[in-house]
């Protein structure tokens, strides 16, 4: 899952629910492995838990932003498989799955193209649902409108910052 912040309100949580679908990793084999992107509920309930907060004062400020997020993500059909047995003591379901290197890569390849779509979109705030990655927060100067003389621009996604987070 991917969340960003942009530059102004829009009021995420108003209006229909997964509304728009990419399938542009979808079909990473040929054979209809890989991802879809969606634009995920953005119901306040359920879309700031999934948000990396470290205090309750980062919460908060999480929540100001609310009116001005959005987010991705991926639903993933992967191609190798894994299986579902009863255990053989006590008969209860029992799951033996690994992501095989090749459905990393796929998911990979979709998380990375969802931040890329955010940046695009104009976010200036960018982070994954994980707590050990630091966001992406959009530099002053990308912010700025290269109106006088064409130098101060926005790099867009070959921003060097952006591209340092998309590595990491």
């Amino acid at each position: 899952m991917v969340a960003a912040t942009f530059p102004n309100p829009h009021n995420p949580w108003e209006g229909g629910i997964l509304t728009t679908l990419s399938d542009e990793y979808s079909n990473l084999d040929m054979h209809g492995h890989g991802a879809k992107i969606c634009a995920m509920t953005m119901i306040p309930s359920w879309a700031l838990p999934f948000q990396p907060w470290t205090s309750g004062l980062d919460y908060k400020l999480l929540c100001a932003k609310m009116s001005r997020m959005a987010g991705h993500l991926a639903v993933v059909r992967d191609r190798d498989t894994g299986m579902v047995y009863p255990d053989p003591k006590d008969g209860r379901c029992r799951i033996k799955y690994e992501v095989s290197k090749f459905d990393k890569a796929g998911a990979l390849e979709c998380l990375l193209g969802m931040c890329r779509v955010m940046r695009v979109m104009g976010a200036e705030e960018i982070w994954l649902a994980k707590n050990d990655v630091a966001p992406f927060i959009r530099s002053k100067r990308s912010e700025e409108s290269d109106e006088d003389d064409g130098d101060e621009g926005d790099d867009g996604i070959n921003d060097p910052a952006f591209q340092a987070f998309l590595t990491d």
